[in-house]
């Protein structure tokens, strides 16, 4: 959360993805960091006996799984960014 809010902050469209214990706890980092509508993505708990392919495969599928309009609007939500072609989602995992 922290990292994500810090990006979008300096400009970069940003959303975080946390697993569904987390939801209170995300929100409540939100509205701390001044940022209480910041978009977050859930998927399921637990997370951690997964390998790096298999997350990589969680968090395309949730792409798929979802609206991809929806989350064109979660990366572009403060931005006025016009995209005329078709949303690339570009997954990067950060360890």
């Amino acid at each position: 959360m922290h990292d994500g809010i810090h990006a979008e902050k300096a400009g970069v469209p940003s959303a975080t993805i946390c697993t569904d214990r987390f939801v209170k706890t995300a929100g409540a980092m939100a509205t701390m960091w001044g940022a209480p509508d910041y978009p977050t993505i859930f998927t399921e708990h637990p997370i951690e006996n997964l390998t790096r392919e298999q997350l990589k495969l969680r968090a395309e599928s949730l792409a798929i799984e979802g609206d991809i309009n929806s989350h064109r609007e979660l990366l572009t939500h403060q931005h006025e960014l016009s995209f005329k072609a078709p949303l690339k989602l570009n997954i990067h995992l950060w360890w």
